[in-house]
């Protein structure tokens, strides 16, 4: 409770001038940051004068969890965050950092914790579910530089040893890497950011491959899209995803799929509509390292749930533009029966649940805010349902008694923001 009264008082103190900067602290006396944690995560942070951000922070334990933010081989900001006794926490990017870009790292030491952030500004709203650390290639799918639209690539190494990443690309044209990416240096607490919308322009589609090559980064993407900012994160390709299919006024929703097997990967997409499902809704053959697009509003049905199952590694981004401008989120790896969804809970929160397979359920939201309001809601099997949110609250743990599929929003006159919830262990 102390650090989200602290919280308020530093939005106080943005309203009335720039905060002063933190004292850096110096690299060789800083607490080694190694990819050994429990359980950790990085989340971009955005700070600038026409927006307004928050980490938050879900805990299945009571436990508190440490936030680190470096930036140019200096740690600009350390502290431990309390998880209230509901298990939830936010900080504002003011509090970590001054301004401009920067990675936040999460050491939560319990496996059962997870994180998200959303920006509101003038820019638009983002949401993101800050990921964990991924040892081997991950892949970045959805992102656009069609129009001339901005799209950066986000390469944050929060560890003591400098990092080297390869990254390849493809698009609708199929596989075209650029040679710039194909060896990124990523030094020790630091970020780097490659300019994807000059390396890499009038790509309607634009899926990533990410690469360690010497030590580990996370990745991210950045861009605008109808007047609308979005953070896409990595994900780690599997062959198996599920999704429901959020649906908003004026938006269309379409599914991204995106490979870096060296051989083509056959793909298949089930959906359930009205408790009903179908199989074979769609099917494609992606090439070698490219992708395919699936806009949902051709098919005669619209889906409430998708399931996407592929012979080989794949990623899936639920996509979701139009009048309001554009969102991005990774699918769900698998339905799960628990799950923590830090971030939704502000004006415009809504969490998107679908019910794959023939059991109904009964999902119970349980407030991350002390004194925070839980609930009930039933989801019929095979369906969608949309449960606003409200009461700028941290976010909500979600238990059901049958397998579940979740994603969450965020969005106001500016823009939209979606984001996954993290799944908790034994959960399936």
């Amino acid at each position: 409770m102390k650090r989200v009264l602290l919280a308020l008082a530093v939005a106080v103190a943005l309203t009335g001038g720039w905060l002063v900067a933190p004292e850096p602290v110096i690299v060789d006396d800083a607490p080694g940051l190694e990819p050994a944690a429990a359980a950790a995560a990085v989340c971009p942070l955005r700070l600038d004068r026409t927006s307004d951000g928050k980490l938050t922070i879900a805990s299945s334990l009571i436990a508190p969890a440490r936030i680190t933010v470096g930036n140019a081989g200096s740690i600009l900001s350390d502290q431990s965050v309390l998880v209230d006794d509901a298990g939830g926490a936010a900080v504002l990017f003011g509090e970590l950092t001054i301004g401009g870009l920067a990675g936040a790292f999460v050491e939560f030491g319990v496996t059962g914790a997870g994180a998200a952030t959303v920006s509101r500004g003038e820019a638009g709203v983002t949401a993101v579910s800050c990921p964990s650390l991924i040892r081997t290639t991950s892949l970045i799918t959805g992102g656009s530089t069609r129009n001339a639209e901005p799209l950066e690539l986000i390469l944050i190494n929060p560890y003591g040893s400098d990092a080297v990443v390869s990254v390849e690309s493809s698009s609708e044209i199929g596989a075209d890497s650029a040679e710039e990416l194909s060896s990124v240096v990523v030094p020790a607490r630091s970020t780097v950011t490659r300019d994807l919308s000059t390396l890499l322009p009038l790509r309607s589609r634009l899926s990533l491959a990410i690469t360690p090559i010497r030590g580990l980064v996370h990745a991210f993407v950045e861009g605008s899209g109808g007047g609308d900012r979005v953070v896409i994160e990595h994900v780690d390709p599997r062959s198996e995803w599920v999704t429901p299919v959020p649906r908003f006024e004026g938006q269309q929703a379409l599914l991204v799929i995106s490979t870096n097997s060296p051989v083509e990967v056959s793909v298949r997409v089930d959906g359930w509509s009205g408790g009903v499902l179908t199989e074979g809704v769609f099917s494609a053959v992606i090439p070698p390292r490219g992708q395919v697009e699936i806009p949902l509003s051709d098919f005669e049905i619209p889906l409430d749930v998708a399931q996407i199952l592929a012979d080989g590694p794949v990623a899936v981004a639920m996509v979701v533009e139009g009048d309001a401008g554009r969102a991005v989120s990774p699918a769900n790896a698998g339905p799960h029966s628990e799950w923590l969804m830090p971030g939704p809970g502000s004006a415009g929160s809504v969490a998107w649940i679908g019910v794959p397979g023939e059991v109904d359920a009964i999902v119970e939201f349980l407030s991350l805010s002390a004194g925070g309001q839980s609930f009930t809601v039933d989801a019929p099997a095979g369906t969608l349902t949309a449960v606003p949110l409200e009461g700028q609250v941290i976010g909500y743990t979600l238990r059901s008694d049958s397998p579940i599929t979740v994603l969450w929003s965020v969005s106001d006159e500016t823009g939209i923001g979606l984001g996954a919830p993290t799944p908790l262990p034994g959960g399936e």
